[in-house]
């Protein structure tokens, strides 16, 4: 008995620390990209300092001039004048979370840009990233089907608390504990770019792509519950064949 209290105790706290680590990410999706924040701009910045080549850093407001023949296209996003309209669904999370992936995996965030803006190639960076950083959001605020979450235990928010992928957070070691929402996204990623070669897709494939890169997802959840690894690399290497393409809505008509 003391062993399992001992562990339940120990499940409470993880369920707090983890919380504590997630909380002030996810509030970053409610906070507005402003270019006239000295903070927002350098983090902006940061990211194309990391993979957007030799070239300067293009102006950062609607209108502006640009600089050297190249944009912010280059990276991916939609306008090449101002980013703002990209971030605006996911807000300085989504820049938050790119930053980190082309910071930590800046050889394969480059490799994406360089497929899409030179061989016209894979699909946008930026966009396509910030789509990933969404799906993963709404899957950690989202409580398992049929669930019933009350108020949240050990301090917790109960839109945590019925998350399986909050829960499977809470089970993570060392640096993927550290950073478990930025590793997730990394992971995601790279299953991304399989998914978008095993299935030859292009551009207006992405959602279904996407629901494929959902699905591949729930499935290591669901092997994680069964036999866990207290790490992303199942997630890393995940097959992703696996994972079932939905069919074409064109193809019905």
């Amino acid at each position: 008995l003391g062993v399992v209290n001992g562990e339940m105790r120990h499940l409470a706290e993880r369920k707090v620390q983890v919380h504590r680590l997630l909380s002030p990410l996810l509030e970053l999706r409610h906070v507005e990209f402003n270019d006239q924040d000295p903070s927002h701009v350098e983090q902006l910045s940061d990211l194309w300092r990391s993979i957007g080549g030799p070239s300067p850093v293009p102006p950062i407001a609607p209108g502006g001039l640009k600089v050297a023949g190249r944009d912010w296209t280059s990276l991916g996003f939609q306008r090449g004048d101002c980013p703002s309209s990209d971030l605006r669904s996911m807000g300085m999370l989504g820049l938050r979370v790119l930053g980190y992936y082309a910071k930590h995996y800046t050889g394969m965030a480059k490799s994406l840009v360089e497929a899409y803006c030179e061989r016209n190639m894979g699909y946008p960076f930026a966009a396509a990233g910030i789509n990933v950083v969404q799906m993963l959001t709404q899957m950690v605020l989202q409580k398992a089907p049929g669930k019933h979450v009350g108020a949240g235990g050990g301090g917790c928010p109960p839109a945590m608390v019925g998350s399986p992928l909050f829960m499977l957070m809470t089970r993570l070691e060392g640096n993927d504990a550290d950073n478990a929402l930025e590793e997730s996204f990394c992971a995601c990623m790279s299953l991304l770019e399989q998914l978008w070669v095993r299935h030859q897709a292009s551009y207006m494939m992405f959602n279904r792509i996407l629901a494929c890169l959902r699905e591949c997802v729930v499935l290591w959840i669901q092997d994680e519950f069964s036999d866990p690894t207290g790490s992303l690399e199942a997630l890393r290497n995940f097959d992703v064949t696996r994972g079932k393409l939905p069919p074409d809505p064109a193809a019905r008509h």
